[in-house]
């Protein structure tokens, strides 16, 4: 039986994993120390964002085309987020 890559190749999938790294990393840090972890949100999610630059890595240099770039666009909206929250704060 061979491994194919392509069949799990897709952006939605680089998407979703994206998405849920950090914020399952916030929500981890979160029940731990609720009060601290509401004050750093933005501190947070950057952290978490380093989870998702190791899985960007990992897919890019295994030949996969499309998850990683689900994981980009992924990081370009907690970028958003993040200087949202900078900016209003």
């Amino acid at each position: 039986m061979e491994f194919s890559v392509n069949k799990f190749d897709k952006f939605w999938l680089g998407l979703t994993v994206g998405l849920f790294t950090p914020a399952f990393f916030v929500f981890i840090m979160f029940l731990q120390e609720k009060m601290f972890a509401m004050m750093l949100v933005s501190s947070l999610l950057r952290i978490g964002l380093v989870f998702n630059l190791v899985i960007f890595l990992i897919t890019f240099y295994t030949k996969f085309t499309n998850i990683p770039k689900g994981i980009l666009y992924a990081t370009i909206f907690y970028a958003l987020i993040i200087a949202y929250l900078f900016v209003t704060s």
